[in-house]
């Protein structure tokens, strides 16, 4: 099952029209989930420009003035001019030298959001290509066939030719070899074309260049991942603002004076944020009092105290990397593009996807920033030398000396850590200055920054779930301390009690028990607990839920 969301295909009822205008990278990502059914534009001004570029590219192709990759070879070997023949197979045999991919396959939805923006671009009018084509990309949009694409071979440099060969070559119907999804089962592209009566659709010139020289590819992937990471980052805040509670952490620091004395943007959005996120509490110290007991500090450590400092910079990065995506999600990335007004054909290098590469990059960093930063708090909450007298390790049952509480989950919560640093590492500076003859001597690798932050995402999704595992841990235990009849959902903030009673739920833990979520060492698999977290949040389950109130605020943070 390629995609759990698109097994049992079903149009939903709400749909975005496509018309090679604006689209937001929410509308991208709906479509490719189908949370939104995709719709083609009915205009006929629309339909009229697409149709005029492609027929101006034809007339100048097949009158034999030399237009690269139309009447000419690819790259290196563009030093030579077709004969009428050879221009008619060119764009065929390019699907052809194309299906080179290597790996496993990309999930269904990446793919699918590549086509949403792909086939917004050719709607544009400027890549000289038959209406018939992008009404066959929508039909596939709308039906649930996916083409299948390999996870290895572009360098995103002209686009992502390989992997949207494999696309093109399966919505064309070209050959068999060309295999697409359909309902979580891998089809043929001659018993898909059967199945719904498709005929094949053979390229003219450039058309089959307008299909694979683009970033649409590394671009969708990329709109995913903001997507998902926009999730996760509102749960690490939920986190966050738990452990701080459980730590009895003063308010102070998030007052807004403090912050109007350093604006930046993003550090004065985290800490009204976490003030939000802490009113209401019990738990939390209002005032600069120092903490109680033996080891009381007057002020709380750099990460409780710097959050805004530490993530406000996070957020601000976040920002840019989401608009530069959504520029790149609504630009035309093929070559060469077609100026109708002045009746010109340009060459240039749009599908250079170097905006993209440099922001999943960048993105990947701040992913193990903010793991890193969430370590601190789990290792302050772990040690009754710094968490103001809670158990060591968090354990549920201090009366039973051989438990452990919590000190296998913090090992694996270690073991992803250094991993996520480790995928930090960018990897746009890494280009082979070599590629194709030296055609593509500089290149993005777009497409790969875009795959290893997919899997960054999907350890910090692992990652998240532990944190919160100890975050409600914590708040139970802190809880218990303030008296026998406390229950959590009195003392600790409203907006998190949201969260904690998610992790309850999810856990199959009765939220309004004083008991905290894991009592002795052998009450539950704490593996079982994280896959379980783990699902609920890729899924948009209870978790999600919770945090929607800050996931909206931040959407709303990065669309000002």
């Amino acid at each position: 099952m390629h995609n759990p969301a698109l097994k049992n295909f079903v149009r939903p009822q709400t749909a975005t029209t496509v018309e090679g205008g604006y689209l937001s990278l929410k509308q991208v990502v709906d479509i490719a989930y189908n949370k939104q059914a995709f719709e083609l534009t009915t205009s006929e001004a629309v339909k009229e420009k697409v149709q005029s570029s492609y027929e101006y590219i034809q007339h100048v192709a097949l009158n034999g003035k030399p237009i690269y990759g139309v009447n000419t070879p690819f790259g290196g070997m563009a030093n030579q001019i077709l004969n009428h023949d050879e221009t008619l197979q060119l764009q065929t045999n390019l699907m052809f030298f194309l299906k080179s991919g290597a790996g496993n396959y990309v999930g269904d939805v990446y793919v699918r959001a590549a086509m949403v923006i792909l086939t917004n671009a050719l709607l544009k009018g400027v890549s000289g290509i038959r209406f018939e084509i992008i009404e066959r990309y929508a039909f596939f949009l709308q039906n649930g066939i996916t083409p299948r694409v390999r996870e290895l071979g572009s360098i995103g440099a002209s686009g992502d030719l390989v992997p949207l060969a494999s696309v093109a070559g399966a919505v064309t119907g070209l050959a068999d070899c060309f295999a697409v999804s359909y309902k979580g089962e891998q089809w043929g592209t001659q018993a898909i074309s059967e199945k719904f009566k498709l005929e094949r659709i053979k390229l003219h010139p450039k058309e089959g260049l307008a299909l694979v020289n683009s970033t649409a590819m590394l671009t969708g992937i990329a709109a995913i991942n903001l997507q998902e990471l926009n999730k996760l980052f509102a749960l690490s805040l939920h986190a966050h603002a738990l452990m701080m509670q459980a730590l009895t952490a003063s308010v102070q620091p998030f007052d807004a004076f403090t912050h109007s004395h350093k604006p930046h943007e993003g550090q004065i959005f985290i800490a009204e944020m976490i003030t939000g996120l802490l009113t209401g509490s019990q738990m939390v110290r209002k005032n600069g009092d120092p903490l109680q007991g033996e080891n009381k500090l007057y002020q709380d450590r750099y990460s409780i105290r710097c959050v805004p400092q530490f993530l406000g910079p996070i957020v601000d990065g976040f920002k840019t990397v989401q608009k530069n995506i959504e520029i790149e999600a609504n630009s035309v990335t093929d070559n060469p593009l077609i100026d109708m007004e002045n009746f010109n054909i340009l060459h240039g290098g749009n599908f250079l996807g170097e905006y993209v590469a440099i922001g999943m990059d960048q993105v990947r960093n701040y992913i193990g920033l903010i793991a890193k930063h969430l370590d601190a708090q789990i290792a302050l909450l772990v040690m009754p030398e710094f968490n103001n007298g809670l158990p060591s390790s968090l354990s549920g049952n201090t009366t039973n000396r051989i438990n452990m509480g919590l000190k296998g989950l913090q090992i694996t919560g270690n073991s992803i850590m250094p991993l996520l640093l480790f995928y930090g590492n960018s990897i746009a500076d890494k280009f082979p200055t070599h590629a194709e003859q030296f055609n593509q001597n500089i290149n993005s690798q777009g497409f790969n920054a875009s795959m290893l932050t997919k899997t960054s995402i999907e350890l910090f999704r692992k990652y998240v779930a532990i944190s919160l595992i100890f975050a409600v841990q914590a708040v139970d235990l802190r809880a218990k301390q303030m008296g026998k009849q406390v229950y959590v959902k009195d003392v600790v903030s409203p907006e998190t009690f949201k969260t904690y009673a998610a992790i309850r739920q999810i856990c199959n833990k009765n939220v309004l028990l004083s008991e905290p979520l894991v009592i002795n060492d052998n009450s539950f698999p704490m593996d079982d607990f994280i896959d379980a977290i783990d699902a609920d949040i890729q899924y948009n389950g209870k978790l999600v839920t919770a945090a929607n109130a800050l996931i909206e605020k931040l959407d709303a943070y990065y669309a000002a």
